[in-house]
């Protein structure tokens, strides 16, 4: 599919990439216009959605579990980790605080991403299902999470302002 997030081959360089640019893009979607400030960005698409925000808070919260389970798996060898994309899409009050949420949490990520050298990405964690994976994994599913969110953020933004959302870019 066109578009698609290839994360079984993304490399902690270009996830330092991704992480840095969620900040920058969420900012950009959930930009508040002085005639309805923050109210796009709060309104769900349907009783069941998410709102943009939330969506942005989901990643927030994925990318803070992954920067906490990158530094648990260089302390410790088959550390159990969490699955990113059951991160609640709690802390959601408002535009501000959310991004700055996700722009701490990202610079924590990078910080753990930056610490590790070449062999400690061989180092293997258990993941939610009990399968054992290495410690690459942490950082592309974050990333993955992130991305995917992303996109359906976009899509929410779309809805609510009547627009129809775009499938991919």
């Amino acid at each position: 599919m066109a578009g698609e997030f290839d994360h079984p081959n993304l490399s902690p360089s270009d996830a330092v990439v991704a992480l840095r640019s969620f900040p920058r893009r969420f900012r950009g979607l959930l930009a508040t216009d002085d005639d309805d400030p923050e109210g796009v960005a709060m309104r769900r698409p349907d009783a069941a959605g998410w709102s943009a925000l939330e969506h942005a808070a989901h990643v927030a919260n994925a990318v803070e579990q992954a920067a906490a389970d990158l530094q648990a798996a260089h302390r410790e060898e088959g550390a159990a980790v969490a699955d990113p994309a059951q991160a609640p899409p709690s802390g959601a009050t408002d535009v501000d605080s959310t991004l700055a949420h996700l722009s701490s949490a990202s610079d924590a990520l990078v910080a753990a991403i930056d610490r590790y050298n070449p062999d400690d990405w061989k180092r293997t964690v258990r993941a939610p299902d009990g399968r054992t994976v290495d410690a690459l994994w942490i950082v592309r599913a974050a990333v993955q999470e992130g991305a995917r969110h992303l996109r359906q953020a976009e899509q929410v933004i779309a809805q609510v302002k009547g627009r129809p959302p775009q499938e991919d870019d």
